[in-house]
């Protein structure tokens, strides 16, 4: 009997002692894991505070500019083309930052108050620069008209994949997956290569802007016969939230004002306007309408004859 109380007792002690040691086990890695959200938060705050002062400095570059347009001189044609260039990659680097900040808060790490403000002050200034930098772009395109180019024979293919190349960082930073279905059956044309690669690019960039992190962007192109006529269909469906009824009904209207950024675009409703009127200065035509699901489509119609 008192062998059998004495097992017992000895049981009992083991097994608190694992218990105790699970415990302990489980603290351990409590900890190690919260100091490596620690230091993961500590890195992305260090990056943020580098990201705040790049912004900075951009934004007194963009007013600089923005100064040097509105005034009674406008750029000359090489500093428009810097100008292009340079607004491009701000656009892509804002855009990244956004990206980058909505990652961190998406993470839900332990922010103080003071952290969960400087992120918003981030976005603040990354939706600024944007506006900023979509002022600049209409300025120019209104001191400037689109260079024309003679028609040289395109191969889609190939052209979209030069367009996309560049983007692929943007991608990744946002783990978008992008899904081109491209109809094998286009066959190499003439047209201005130069105006095709704007009207695609522009069109592709606004769609990874506004499309959240983790979702898709859809590009499809194929050919199709409209009274006759041999056209070129491309269309590119983003993963936003879609346009509203009443600013689908605006949005190329020249009679309202044209330098606000509607809901669901990542660029002035200006640019919308002007590359519509680009395409139809080709013969061709742009549609935008909502998707059944979500986000908003463009479908773009150039004459291939």
């Amino acid at each position: 009997m008192t062998n059998e109380i004495v097992n017992e007792s000895i049981s009992q002690t083991e097994t608190s002692r694992q218990s105790i040691l699970q415990e302990i086990e489980n603290n351990l890695q409590n900890l190690e894991e919260k100091a490596h959200l620690e230091s993961e938060l500590r890195l992305t705050l260090e990056e943020i505070a580098r990201l705040q002062n790049s912004l900075a400095q951009t934004e007194m570059q963009l007013i600089a500019y923005q100064k040097q347009l509105f005034l009674s001189n406008p750029p000359s044609a090489p500093e428009s083309h810097f100008l292009a260039i340079f607004l491009k990659d701000i656009a892509q680097e804002v855009a990244s930052i956004q990206s980058y900040s909505l990652l961190f808060n998406q993470s839900k790490p332990a922010l103080t108050e003071i952290q969960t403000e400087y992120l918003q002050r981030i976005n603040t200034a990354a939706g600024l620069i944007q506006n900023m930098a979509g002022q600049i772009n209409t300025a120019l395109a209104h001191h400037a008209e689109e260079p024309s180019e003679p028609a040289s024979p395109v191969n889609f293919s190939a052209l979209l994949t030069q367009i996309i190349s560049p983007k692929i960082r943007l991608l990744e930073q946002k783990q978008i997956t992008l899904q081109p279905i491209i109809s094998d059956r286009i066959p190499e044309f003439l047209t201005d290569k130069a105006i095709l690669t704007k009207i695609i690019d522009l069109l592709l960039s606004n769609a990874l802007t506004v499309t959240p992190v983790d979702s898709i962007v859809k590009i499809t192109a194929n050919t199709i016969n409209i009274y006759k006529q041999r056209v070129l269909q491309i269309t590119i469906k983003d993963g936003g939230p879609g346009i509203s009824l009443k600013d689908l009904d605006k949005i190329l209207d020249k009679d309202v004002p044209m330098d606000e950024i509607l809901p669901g675009l990542s660029i002035p409703r200006s640019h919308v306007v002007h590359l519509n009127d680009l395409i139809e200065s080709h013969k061709g035509s742009l549609e935008i309408h909502n998707g059944l699901d979500y986000g908003t489509i463009f479908e773009v119609h150039l004459p291939m004859d």
